[in-house]
């Protein structure tokens, strides 16, 4: 980070995000660690996956794994984590492309998709702008036994 990166009164810049601050691909080791690169250079620790204690545990709220599924459940966590960059920005592409279709169908006058869907599927690329999905009030309920 340069001297440029903030503001005179000490606050970060606006043009300085998550990924400007750790570049490049990230990588997890065999120790639960991930590594991004550094500013500085070379590589640096950002982030661990933790949760043994939950995973292999025998105490009250453990899971009692075994060590393999609990090994391979954590290196699950670190690759998604690792991919979580790439991921973000496709669906940033993507909600982009919708809107940008979005906003040309309205401008056209068309209101509905093909196939009579409503252009309310587009809050789906919004959600933390719309509001949080509650799955728990939105699956359909089913009577027992059936």
């Amino acid at each position: 980070m340069t001297a440029s990166d903030k503001t005179k009164d000490g606050g970060s810049s606006p043009t300085l995000t998550w990924r400007t601050v750790w570049p490049g691909e990230w990588t997890c080791d065999n120790a639960g660690y991930i590594w991004a690169d550094s500013l500085k250079g070379g590589r640096t620790h950002m982030i661990d996956v933790r949760g043994w204690g939950y995973l292999t545990g025998g105490g009250l709220g453990a899971l009692g794994l075994k060590a393999t599924d609990a090994e391979r459940l954590q290196d699950d966590l670190g690759r998604l984590l690792c991919a979580a960059p790439d991921m973000l920005a496709s669906l940033q592409t993507m909600r982009d492309y919708v809107s940008d279709r979005l906003m040309d169908a309205m401008a056209a006058g068309e209101t509905e998709m093909q196939g009579g869907g409503n252009w309310e599927v587009s809050k789906c690329f919004y959600p933390v702008a719309w509001k949080p999905i509650n799955y728990q009030t939105t699956l359909p309920q089913t009577e027992k036994g059936s």
